[in-house]
């Protein structure tokens, strides 16, 4: 009994984990067919003002760059 009691603990845990990923994933899902906004949309991963002279973060407050991390 204390086998199954784990092995069940066990997957329940890991199913947790994934079901958790998923709602994550939906909750931070855009759908839009407005193609102007995606075209236009100026939010981008790396602010463009934490950039080095070859696209790259390490800019200045960018990671590496004066002040970063």
């Amino acid at each position: 009994m204390d086998i199954i009691v784990k092995t069940i603990s066990k997957e329940r845990d890991h199913a947790r984990e994934i079901v958790e990923a998923i709602i994550d994933s939906e909750q931070n899902y855009l759908f839009t067919n407005d193609l102007d906004y995606k075209e236009n949309k100026q939010a981008t991963i790396v602010p463009e003002n934490n950039l080095d002279s070859d696209g790259r973060p390490g800019g200045p407050g960018g990671p590496g760059g004066p002040g970063g991390p």
